[in-house]
């Protein structure tokens, strides 16, 4: 059951966590916005603005902010990785010569 739950809320994610949620949401949000306005009555506006438009739009639009985030931190760390890779061969190869010297 854990595989499942593990599956379906990355499955979730990766379909929140986009601009196209961003938009479907902001329309869907914007449905409501007609009725919310012409009540004139701010506790009613405000309540649309926080519970409605806020909340759906605003999620998705942080999923994906994260995601780009996430990439970009998984790119620095993959050119450091690369950087410290090269050292250590060449600290190898400063390694052998100083052995043969050596000898």
């Amino acid at each position: 059951m854990q595989k499942f739950n593990n599956k379906l809320a990355l499955l979730i994610t990766d379909k929140v966590g986009t601009m196209w949620c961003v938009y479907i949401f902001c329309l869907l949000a914007c449905i409501s916005l007609p009725a919310a306005l012409s009540s004139h009555d701010p506790v009613i506006i405000v309540a649309w603005l926080s519970s409605n438009f806020l909340q759906l739009v605003l999620l998705p639009a942080l999923m994906k902010g994260q995601n780009l985030q996430g990439e970009a931190t998984e790119k620095r760390l993959n050119q450091i990785l690369d950087k410290i890779e090269a050292q250590q061969v060449e600290e190898i190869k400063d390694l052998k010569k100083l052995e043969r010297t050596k000898k």
